[in-house]
């Protein structure tokens, strides 16, 4: 398994900010049978924020 570190350093910043990134972590972490709590965290976060990005959009697409 490649690990984030031996990436080069483009890679690496593009993986870290990669929501996906964090998914997969946290599906490989949870088969191991950890509980990825920071995976969880960050994708709840981008979640949150993206679905308030997209409300704020579809309403001034909508309204104007």
């Amino acid at each position: 398994m490649l690990r984030y570190e031996q990436m080069p350093a483009v890679l690496f910043y593009i993986a870290k900010v990669n929501p996906l990134s964090y998914a997969i972590d946290a599906a490989r972490m949870a088969s191991s049978g950890t509980f990825p709590l920071l995976e969880v965290a960050v994708l709840v976060a981008v979640s949150v924020v993206m679905a308030l990005l997209c409300i704020r959009m579809f309403r001034r697409a909508t309204i104007s």
